[in-house]
């Protein structure tokens, strides 16, 4: 819609979007404004309002609409297109990307009854925004894969990348590495210069790398997340690339691309040198590496490319590691995904939040009040109050979504000859086992039982075998008498078995489907999903080898989230970092923690460099923009410079371990290093507590409930009972608006109002450097909520 000179329509009101970037955008991108209108698309950012640029560099852009709506809500977006097929010269057939966006939990919002100007009809024209700054806060966030034919390419270096063949050695410990994505179909990457000096011209390649003649290219470019260094953070890369020393950095390189059955890339390797004559620094590219789509053939992996020299000859091999994402399979979740909610960055600032461990906590290796990853478990830490709880899902043989811990149980296996197994044995789809739960009921057979396990074998005619839980159907689980691994080798008389007793009810079962636990769990008790994913230990040992493949995995546990969840408060949370950015890649509504386990604790280390410490997880997570990291009591007591480091980046600090079971470490945990989140077991054994999120919700309920009688104290009499109802019935979190409280009290009882209506003053005098107050006004800034009375 044309900016200038468009009518307005009779009843209707003209609304001005404009907005600026610092900095201005890069040459191909757009901006977009998508709100709950139906010219802004209804949410959905495919049909979002392109706006258009009004500075040379494109730093502020514009756009209008017409509506009769009272109250639009809206975001903005940046983004860019792609063409799957290049040869649509009219580019009929583009896909949107959405590079940026903003994340807060509430939209931009505007009463067009209130702050538009009945005479002229017209909204907001004067009004400018800021992307990504809004009601005092900064929230952007990189877009998620919301096309079916989107996907995004990782690649990760570290350690000693480079190996030469012998006497073939152009580069020492330290040198400049760039990746550049291309398309094999079209125009050559480049030329290699003869002058060993003129790598100026190399700049040109990024015009001309394989994109040819098409109208819009089929990647992106390519932006580098230097984990090893202070600032993490993605960005763009350096013309010559980013400076890397051998056995210290690590990089991670994100390239998107609609065809990646055509994508490759072009590794350089520079060093840095100093002309003789004029003592000035230039870089003298060394070697290249061509990393075409036969080099990738899986969807994560690890591969070796040859190293050409200028001379197009091989000197050596370059390993890299690397994760195709591909955006969710089921098309009718992917199209669900709008812009209109989002938590994937949002949590709101209180106190401490408790998490049941597994429910009530580990009953295999301890001793608690249920078994463990069961209903009963889930159910019996809500009803103690616990806020949240945690449990861990991974996939059956026939690939359905359920709760347990270990990757490998303990199955009963019947002998050829045992005696005691007769009519005991059934086929559960084709695997010949003993159903001896029958045999467990007294408390004689249980002590036989136990007894005989500590050997590993029964004295009542069985074997027990160990098999991964991915190798068995959701109905041999359920049916099978199975127990856990380390009962194996040692007598647990106070633990619980996982196979329960034939009498015991469903819910106490062991196994329960992440649906029935969406669907049969307290409504009100959040979850922390951590996605059981087996990854490489640093002595070289898989958790579980051959397993599923991660784009597949994630997609099941994530289809089964986002159709029964609900409303219910969800976190996600994996210790494998690659399974952690697909969850946070395939959705745009739940927020990720990384699980550290730290170094030098009780549990082994694993063999990726982002899991080695809690330092290196908290630079992944800042690196690429997730919630934040759940760190081991154990690493963060003896060292606290990783939490310090979490804060600096703002992000979420959760702490799971054993020493939580201590009441002393979880005050610690709670009143010193102010986590944002705790993990432990048998939580609300020793105190009696209750869910934080129903104490607030009986708080605004009862406020409201002031409100509408009238009866809801003034501020200047009470003025910390005044603020903190205020700040309930607002919802205040950190960095809000800063309200004025007699415009507040004035217009509290018009349904019409809203404290948005003076948002966009309140940003604009930000900008000139000046507080929006009132004769009584409430700020909270620095966490911390001030009440101040100025004088006339």
């Amino acid at each position: 819609m044309s900016l200038e000179g468009s009518p307005t329509v009779p009843g209707k009101v003209k609304l001005y979007f404009t907005v600026s970037v610092p900095g201005g955008t890069k040459p191909y991108e757009k901006l977009f404004v998508v709100g709950s209108a139906t010219d802004l698309g209804i949410w959905d950012p495919n049909k979002a309002l392109e706006l258009i640029p009004c500075s040379e560099n494109n730093e502020v852009w514009k756009g209008t609409i017409a509506t009769s709506l009272k109250k639009v809500e809206f975001r903005y977006f940046i983004g860019y297109y792609m063409e799957k097929e290049c040869y649509h010269k009219s580019g009929e057939e583009k896909i949107l990307i959405i590079s940026q966006w903003e994340t807060f939990l509430k939209p931009r919002a505007v009463m067009l009854q209130v702050e538009s100007n009945l005479k002229n009809g017209v909204c907001r024209e004067k009004v400018n925004d800021e992307f990504g700054f809004h009601a005092g806060r900064s929230r952007i966030s990189h877009g998620w894969l919301h096309d079916k034919h989107q996907n995004e390419i990782l690649l990760r270096i570290g350690g000693n990348p480079l190996v030469f063949f012998k006497g073939n050695k152009v580069v020492e410990d330290t040198f400049r590495i760039k990746v550049t994505p291309l398309d094999v179909r079209y125009k050559s990457y480049g030329e290699e210069s003869d002058d060993d000096t003129a790598t100026e011209v190399d700049g040109k390649q990024d015009q001309d790398n394989g994109i040819g003649n098409c109208v819009l290219p089929s990647f992106s470019e390519t932006d580098i997340a230097p984990l090893s260094k202070e600032n993490p953070i993605y960005k763009r890369q350096h013309e010559y690339g980013e400076k890397f020393k051998k056995g210290v950095d690590y990089f991670m390189f994100r390239t998107q691309s609609v065809s990646i059955e055509h994508l490759g890339f072009c590794i350089e390797i520079f060093v840095e040198k100093t002309c003789k004559d004029s003592g000035k620094p230039y870089y003298s590219k060394k070697c290249t590496a061509f990393a075409f789509p036969s080099s990738l053939p899986d969807t994560s992996g690890k591969t070796q490319i040859p190293l050409m020299s200028k001379n197009a000859e091989p000197i050596g091999k370059i390993e890299i590691d690397y994760l195709f994402v591909k955006p969710l399979q089921k098309l009718s979740l992917l199209e669900c995904l709008s812009m209109e909610k989002t938590y994937i960055r949002h949590w709101k600032k209180r106190s401490t939040v408790e998490v049941g461990h597994r429910g009530m906590g580990d009953s295999y290796t301890k001793h608690t009040a249920a078994r463990e990853n069961t209903i009963h478990s889930l159910n019996y830490a809500a009803e103690n109050g616990a806020d949240m709880v945690e449990f861990d899902v991974q996939l059956t043989k026939d690939k359905q979504a359920v709760i347990f811990h270990d990757f490998h149980v303990l199955v009963s296996v019947a002998k050829k000859n045992g005696r005691n197994n007769v009519n005991q044995e059934q086929n559960v789809e084709g695997l010949k086992v003993t159903d001896s739960r029958s045999s467990i009921n007294s408390d004689d057979s249980r002590k036989s039982s136990n007894d005989s396990q500590v050997s590993g074998v029964s004295e009542q005619g069985t074997d027990m075998y160990e098999l991964a839980v991915k190798d068995l159907t959701l109905q041999q689980l359920k049916l099978l008498h199975l127990d856990h691994v380390k009962h194996k080798t040692m007598n647990w008389d106070k633990a619980s078995r996982v196979t329960s007793d034939i009498n015991e009810c469903s819910s106490r079962h062991s196994f329960p489907t992440l649906v029935e636990a969406l669907t049969m769990v307290d409504s009100g008790v959040g979850f922390n999903i951590e996605v059981k994913y087996p990854i490489i230990q640093i002595d070289g040992v898989h958790e579980c080898s051959n397993y599923f493949e991660r784009n597949e995995f994630v997609d099941i546990i994530l289809t089964d989230v986002l159709t029964y969840a609900g409303n219910r408060r969800i976190v996600f949370s994996s210790f494998d970092p690659d399974t952690c950015l697909m969850i946070s890649l395939k959705q745009n509504k739940y927020p990720v923690l990384f699980l550290s386990v730290g170094n030098d604790t009780k549990y082994m280390v694993y063999k990726d460099e982002r899991t080695h410490s809690s330092m290196n997880a908290v630079h992944f997570i800042a690196g690429t923009n997730l919630l934040g990291v759940n760190f081991h009591s154990e690493d963060v007591l003896k060292d606290q410079s990783s939490i310090e480091a979490a804060k600096k980046y703002g992000l979420v600090i959760f702490v799971w371990g054993d020493e939580l079971n201590d009441k002393k470490h979880v005050e610690y945990f709670k009143k010193v290093l102010k986590v944002d989140g705790i993990i432990y077991d048998r939580i609300g054994e020793d105190e009696t507590r209750k869910n934080i999120f129903t104490v607030e919700k009986e708080m605004r309920r009862a406020l409201f409930d002031r409100i509408t009688t009238g009866k809801i104290d003034s501020p200047e009499k009470t003025p910390q009972k005044g603020i903190k109802s205020l700040q309930k019935f607002c919802s205040i979190t950190l960095g809000d608006p800063i309200y004025d409280v007699d415009e507040y009290k004035s217009h509290r009882k018009q349904r019409a109002w809203s404290p948005d209506t003076f948002q966009h003053q309140k940003d604009q005098r930000h900008r000139e450097g000046k507080e929006y107050r009132g004769s009584n006004s409430l700020s909270y800034n620095n966490r911390k909520l001030s009440y101040s009375k100025e004088s006339s």
